[in-house]
Protein backbone atom coordinates (compact mmCIF):
# COMPACT_ATOMS: atom_id res chain seq x y z
CA UNK A 1 0.00 0.00 0.00
CA UNK A 2 1.15 3.56 -0.66
CA UNK A 3 0.19 6.54 2.04
CA UNK A 4 0.36 10.08 0.14
CA UNK A 5 1.63 11.86 3.96
CA UNK A 6 1.24 15.31 2.40
CA UNK A 7 -2.26 14.31 1.31
CA UNK A 8 -3.35 12.02 4.20
CA UNK A 9 -4.41 9.34 1.49
CA UNK A 10 -3.98 5.39 1.57
CA UNK A 11 -3.97 3.43 -2.22
CA UNK A 12 -3.32 0.10 -3.36
CA UNK A 13 0.41 -0.78 -5.15
CA UNK A 14 -1.65 -0.33 -8.25
CA UNK A 15 -2.77 3.07 -7.28
CA UNK A 16 -6.68 2.25 -6.14
CA UNK A 17 -8.24 4.95 -3.98
CA UNK A 18 -8.71 3.21 -0.41
CA UNK A 19 -9.47 6.15 2.22
CA UNK A 20 -8.08 9.49 3.59
CA UNK A 21 -6.63 8.62 6.90
CA UNK A 22 -6.48 12.13 9.01
CA UNK A 23 -6.99 11.32 12.56
CA UNK A 24 -4.54 12.32 14.97
CA UNK A 25 -5.28 9.74 17.69
CA UNK A 26 -4.52 6.92 15.35
CA UNK A 27 -1.05 8.05 14.71
CA UNK A 28 0.17 8.85 18.29
CA UNK A 29 -1.12 4.95 19.19
CA UNK A 30 0.72 3.66 16.88
CA UNK A 31 3.46 5.38 18.09
CA UNK A 32 3.00 5.18 22.02
CA UNK A 33 1.47 2.23 22.63
CA UNK A 34 3.62 -0.59 22.53
CA UNK A 35 0.71 -3.44 21.55
CA UNK A 36 -0.03 -2.04 18.28
CA UNK A 37 3.05 -3.58 17.03
CA UNK A 38 1.51 -6.72 17.66
CA UNK A 39 -2.12 -6.54 17.46
CA UNK A 40 -4.62 -6.69 14.51
CA UNK A 41 -7.03 -3.79 15.47
CA UNK A 42 -8.07 -1.96 19.13
CA UNK A 43 -10.93 0.26 19.72
CA UNK A 44 -10.88 3.79 19.51
CA UNK A 45 -12.28 5.72 22.27
CA UNK A 46 -12.72 8.74 20.77
CA UNK A 47 -14.36 7.84 17.68
CA UNK A 48 -15.81 4.12 19.04
CA UNK A 49 -14.90 1.74 15.95
CA UNK A 50 -12.63 -0.43 15.58
CA UNK A 51 -8.83 0.47 13.87
CA UNK A 52 -7.42 -1.95 12.07
CA UNK A 53 -3.42 -2.56 11.63
CA UNK A 54 -2.79 -1.99 8.07
CA UNK A 55 0.63 -4.85 8.70
CA UNK A 56 -1.99 -7.75 8.89
CA UNK A 57 -3.92 -6.49 5.87
CA UNK A 58 -3.38 -6.65 2.26
CA UNK A 59 -4.45 -4.12 -0.34
CA UNK A 60 -7.80 -5.73 -1.30
CA UNK A 61 -8.78 -6.58 2.37
CA UNK A 62 -7.92 -3.05 3.27
CA UNK A 63 -9.69 -1.75 0.08
CA UNK A 64 -13.16 -4.07 0.91
CA UNK A 65 -12.93 -2.71 4.54
CA UNK A 66 -12.90 0.87 3.51
CA UNK A 67 -15.96 -0.23 0.95
CA UNK A 68 -17.77 -2.03 3.59
CA UNK A 69 -18.00 0.77 6.23
CA UNK A 70 -17.67 4.49 5.36
CA UNK A 71 -15.88 5.35 9.06
CA UNK A 72 -13.51 1.97 8.94
CA UNK A 73 -10.13 3.37 10.40
CA UNK A 74 -6.72 2.36 9.98
CA UNK A 75 -2.90 2.88 11.50
CA UNK A 76 0.33 1.75 10.49
CA UNK A 77 4.01 1.15 12.71
CA UNK A 78 7.43 1.21 11.40
CA UNK A 79 6.72 -2.68 11.67
CA UNK A 80 3.98 -2.33 8.55
CA UNK A 81 6.65 -3.02 5.57
CA UNK A 82 4.05 -3.72 3.35
CA UNK A 83 2.97 0.60 3.60
CA UNK A 84 4.93 3.02 1.45
CA UNK A 85 5.01 6.37 2.82
CA UNK A 86 5.54 8.81 0.19
CA UNK A 87 5.66 12.85 0.52
CA UNK A 88 4.74 14.84 -2.93
CA UNK A 89 7.58 17.49 -3.52
CA UNK A 90 6.87 20.88 -2.99
CA UNK A 91 4.92 23.10 -6.00
CA UNK A 92 8.14 23.65 -8.14
CA UNK A 93 9.65 27.54 -7.94
CA UNK A 94 8.98 29.73 -11.53
CA UNK A 95 12.62 29.69 -12.23
CA UNK A 96 12.58 25.74 -11.71
CA UNK A 97 9.77 25.72 -14.02
CA UNK A 98 11.21 27.91 -16.80
CA UNK A 99 14.58 26.33 -16.55
CA UNK A 100 13.04 23.00 -16.64
CA UNK A 101 11.20 24.25 -19.96
CA UNK A 102 14.03 25.13 -21.44
CA UNK A 103 16.13 21.95 -20.79
CA UNK A 104 13.63 19.54 -21.98
CA UNK A 105 13.47 21.75 -24.98
CA UNK A 106 16.67 21.83 -25.96
CA UNK A 107 18.04 18.61 -24.50
CA UNK A 108 17.78 14.95 -24.03
CA UNK A 109 15.35 14.80 -21.26
CA UNK A 110 17.39 13.61 -17.96
CA UNK A 111 16.39 10.94 -15.86
CA UNK A 112 14.93 11.97 -12.84
CA UNK A 113 16.24 11.17 -9.11
CA UNK A 114 13.53 10.66 -6.21
CA UNK A 115 13.94 11.49 -2.54
CA UNK A 116 12.72 9.36 0.31
CA UNK A 117 12.19 11.23 3.29
CA UNK A 118 10.71 7.95 5.71
CA UNK A 119 12.45 5.04 7.00
CA UNK A 120 9.69 2.32 4.70
CA UNK A 121 10.87 4.49 1.44
CA UNK A 122 14.61 3.94 2.28
CA UNK A 123 14.07 -0.06 3.33
CA UNK A 124 12.01 -0.51 -0.12
CA UNK A 125 14.46 1.17 -2.64
CA UNK A 126 17.28 -0.38 -1.27
CA UNK A 127 15.52 -3.67 -1.17
CA UNK A 128 14.83 -3.81 -4.79
CA UNK A 129 18.47 -2.46 -5.51
CA UNK A 130 18.83 1.21 -5.30
CA UNK A 131 22.03 3.35 -4.27
CA UNK A 132 20.92 5.47 -1.32
CA UNK A 133 22.56 8.56 -0.91
CA UNK A 134 22.21 10.31 2.72
CA UNK A 135 21.77 13.54 3.43
CA UNK A 136 20.78 15.34 6.60
CA UNK A 137 17.18 17.48 5.83
CA UNK A 138 16.66 20.28 7.28
CA UNK A 139 16.06 24.43 6.35
CA UNK A 140 19.48 26.94 7.09
CA UNK A 141 18.78 30.53 8.57
CA UNK A 142 19.35 31.55 4.91
CA UNK A 143 15.60 30.63 3.95
CA UNK A 144 13.93 33.28 4.62
CA UNK A 145 9.92 34.23 3.99
CA UNK A 146 8.02 37.32 4.52
CA UNK A 147 4.34 37.76 6.20
CA UNK A 148 2.44 40.53 7.17
CA UNK A 149 -1.19 40.37 8.75
CA UNK A 150 -3.36 43.15 8.88
CA UNK A 151 -7.09 43.36 9.76
CA UNK A 152 -10.00 45.48 8.29
CA UNK A 153 -11.09 47.93 11.14
CA UNK A 154 -15.01 47.97 9.76
CA UNK A 155 -15.42 43.93 8.73
CA UNK A 156 -12.52 42.05 11.14
CA UNK A 157 -11.22 40.86 7.81
CA UNK A 158 -7.57 39.61 8.29
CA UNK A 159 -5.51 39.61 5.34
CA UNK A 160 -2.23 37.86 5.22
CA UNK A 161 0.42 39.18 2.57
CA UNK A 162 4.33 38.55 1.95
CA UNK A 163 4.86 41.56 -0.78
CA UNK A 164 5.64 44.55 1.46
CA UNK A 165 5.51 46.82 -2.34
CA UNK A 166 1.74 46.24 -1.74
CA UNK A 167 0.49 46.12 1.76
CA UNK A 168 -3.80 45.82 2.02
CA UNK A 169 -5.40 48.99 1.20
CA UNK A 170 -2.59 50.01 -1.06
CA UNK A 171 -3.53 52.66 -3.99
CA UNK A 172 -7.29 52.72 -2.54
CA UNK A 173 -9.24 55.99 -3.01
CA UNK A 174 -10.54 56.36 0.28
CA UNK A 175 -9.40 55.77 3.69
CA UNK A 176 -7.50 52.73 4.12
CA UNK A 177 -9.32 50.89 6.87
CA UNK A 178 -6.59 47.87 7.35
CA UNK A 179 -4.11 48.39 10.25
CA UNK A 180 -1.62 46.26 10.80
CA UNK A 181 -1.75 43.20 13.37
CA UNK A 182 1.95 41.77 12.29
CA UNK A 183 3.97 44.53 10.41
CA UNK A 184 6.37 43.05 8.10
CA UNK A 185 8.71 40.69 9.26
CA UNK A 186 11.10 37.84 7.99
CA UNK A 187 10.95 34.01 9.41
CA UNK A 188 12.63 30.88 8.64
CA UNK A 189 9.77 28.69 7.36
CA UNK A 190 9.06 24.87 8.88
CA UNK A 191 11.44 22.38 8.04
CA UNK A 192 10.54 18.89 7.30
CA UNK A 193 9.20 16.02 9.14
CA UNK A 194 12.03 13.98 9.22
CA UNK A 195 16.08 14.84 9.98
CA UNK A 196 17.08 12.10 7.75
CA UNK A 197 16.53 11.90 3.62
CA UNK A 198 18.28 10.16 1.05
CA UNK A 199 18.15 10.09 -2.75
CA UNK A 200 17.32 7.41 -4.81
CA UNK A 201 20.18 6.55 -7.33
CA UNK A 202 19.11 3.57 -10.14
CA UNK A 203 21.94 0.94 -9.92
CA UNK A 204 22.75 1.74 -13.68
CA UNK A 205 23.25 5.40 -13.36
CA UNK A 206 26.38 5.90 -15.13
CA UNK A 207 28.95 8.54 -14.27
CA UNK A 208 28.59 12.01 -15.87
CA UNK A 209 25.13 11.22 -16.03
CA UNK A 210 22.70 14.95 -16.01
CA UNK A 211 19.72 13.78 -14.07
CA UNK A 212 16.75 16.03 -12.60
CA UNK A 213 16.42 16.03 -9.21
CA UNK A 214 12.61 16.45 -8.28
CA UNK A 215 12.61 17.43 -4.54
CA UNK A 216 15.92 18.58 -2.95
CA UNK A 217 17.36 17.42 0.41
CA UNK A 218 19.69 20.20 0.23
CA UNK A 219 18.61 23.94 0.73
CA UNK A 220 19.26 25.42 -2.65
CA UNK A 221 18.54 28.95 -2.17
CA UNK A 222 17.62 31.57 -4.43
CA UNK A 223 17.72 35.52 -3.31
CA UNK A 224 14.68 36.90 -4.11
CA UNK A 225 13.36 40.75 -3.57
CA UNK A 226 12.66 42.40 -0.46
CA UNK A 227 15.37 40.47 1.39
CA UNK A 228 13.65 37.20 1.32
CA UNK A 229 15.00 34.13 0.08
CA UNK A 230 13.14 31.10 -1.30
CA UNK A 231 14.17 27.14 -0.86
CA UNK A 232 14.07 25.60 -5.21
CA UNK A 233 12.27 22.20 -4.59
CA UNK A 234 14.63 20.90 -6.90
CA UNK A 235 17.19 21.44 -9.53
CA UNK A 236 19.73 19.63 -12.08
CA UNK A 237 22.65 17.97 -11.01
CA UNK A 238 25.21 15.29 -12.45
CA UNK A 239 25.96 12.25 -10.94
CA UNK A 240 29.57 11.44 -10.49
CA UNK A 241 29.46 7.94 -9.28
CA UNK A 242 29.27 8.60 -5.63
CA UNK A 243 27.31 12.01 -5.17
CA UNK A 244 25.10 14.43 -7.62
CA UNK A 245 26.86 18.06 -7.65
CA UNK A 246 24.28 20.33 -8.44
CA UNK A 247 24.74 22.82 -11.37
CA UNK A 248 25.27 26.22 -11.16
CA UNK A 249 22.16 28.45 -11.51
CA UNK A 250 22.71 30.34 -15.03
CA UNK A 251 21.37 33.46 -13.35
CA UNK A 252 21.69 33.79 -9.84
CA UNK A 253 25.03 32.43 -8.87
CA UNK A 254 25.83 28.95 -7.14
CA UNK A 255 22.13 27.64 -5.53
CA UNK A 256 22.71 26.26 -2.04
Amino acid sequence: MIYITDEQNLYTDQGVFIKHVSCPLATRLARTVSAAQTEREFHCMHCQTRVKNLAYLTDQQALDAAQADARACFFATPAANNVVHITRPQPMHGLVRSWQRHMEDSEIKNPVIQTARTASAMNWAAANGFKLLFRRAGTDDRVQHQLAVYQNTQTGELVFTDDARFPPGHGSDGENVFVPIFDYFLYPPQGPVSPVAAYVIPPDLAPGTQVFVEDAIEDLVCQMPQQTAERMSGWWAVWDGEDLNFLRHQEGGLLG
